[in-house]
């Protein structure tokens, strides 16, 4: 067989032109399929998700319970009856997060990492479910308690907590509650800062979060926290807070810095305050 053979030549090249088109066709179509089946997974997950609100929100009037497991009889204080179902569903359930208008979830309790790819009933999922940092055990009393949830562009889970980046939008979603299982009413917390940072500490708009050790050190440290929270957020929010407070920060992911996040930080309500003034004092930087 001659190599140097021009017509030779050409057919392989023709040769090894059409297995690289095959290749490429089968390569696309199957980056096709894995995206299709991730965009129904992610809408099968959120349909999921409006079949928990329902469960939550119309607690045990309407629904058939069937008798607590003997790790729930253990538990030293009363579980709320709007959870009984949901922990019947998952036992890690700990909570219900409602951000304004933004956000309406069932929060978990594991570790940092299983819940980015489950879901609520356990499914491998790539929507996740909204979890407690692992680092607040005790998240009934945790005066800095952290909520991560991922971003969905179709606004699930944290994905609308992008519009606090609006000032209109701010203004209108100021309170978030938070109901816990045992908690004998819900909490009422309202916005004080909202900024994006970096997670890497090369990066120059890099923010410590997770800083429970430091928080450990008193009122100082506590105040030095708040002290950036309210330098750093992109608008003027006239809310007082001091090292008393409980503080709650929610976190998503943003694409304005490498490794970025949103960060939501509110403080919980005092008895008695009215949060109705705020609005008209609220400014951009």
């Amino acid at each position: 067989m001659n190599f140097d053979d021009p017509e030779n030549g050409a057919n392989n090249k023709k040769i090894c032109y059409e297995k690289l088109s095959k290749g490429s066709l089968i390569v696309s179509i199957l980056l096709s399929i894995i995206l299709i089946s991730t965009i129904i997974l992610r809408e099968r997950g959120l349909e999921k998700t409006e079949e928990l609100r329902k469960i939550y929100y119309r607690g045990t009037d309407v629904i058939e319970l069937s008798k607590k497991s003997e790790a729930q009889q253990s538990e030293p204080h009363k579980i709320q009856k709007n959870f009984e179902q949901l922990l019947k569903i998952n036992p890690e359930t700990v909570g219900w997060i409602k951000v304004g208008k933004l956000a309406d979830e069932p929060v978990v309790y594991r570790d940092n990492e299983h819940y980015l790819n489950y879901d609520f009933y356990g499914h491998r999922n790539s929507i996740g479910t909204v979890f407690i940092d692992v680092e607040n055990s005790d998240w009934e009393n945790s005066k800095y308690l952290i909520l991560y949830g991922h971003y969905l562009k179709n606004g699930g889970k944290f994905g609308n907590l992008k519009r606090y980046k609006n000032i209109e939008d701010l203004k209108d979603n100021l309170i978030i509650t938070w109901n816990t299982i045992y908690g004998k009413e819900p909490e009422k917390y309202v916005v004080f800062s909202v900024f994006e940072s970096s997670m890497l500490k090369s990066e120059k708009d890099y923010f410590y979060l997770r800083r429970f050790e430091k928080l450990k050190g008193g009122e100082k440290e506590i105040e030095k926290l708040i002290e950036e929270l309210k330098k750093r957020s992109i608008f003027n929010i006239p809310v007082e807070v001091t090292p008393n407070d409980k503080i709650m920060c929610l976190v998503t992911c943003s694409y304005g810095n490498k490794d970025g996040r949103l960060l939501v930080f509110s403080r919980k309500i005092r008895p008695e305050e009215v949060m109705d003034s705020i609005n008209d004092e609220i400014s951009g930087k």
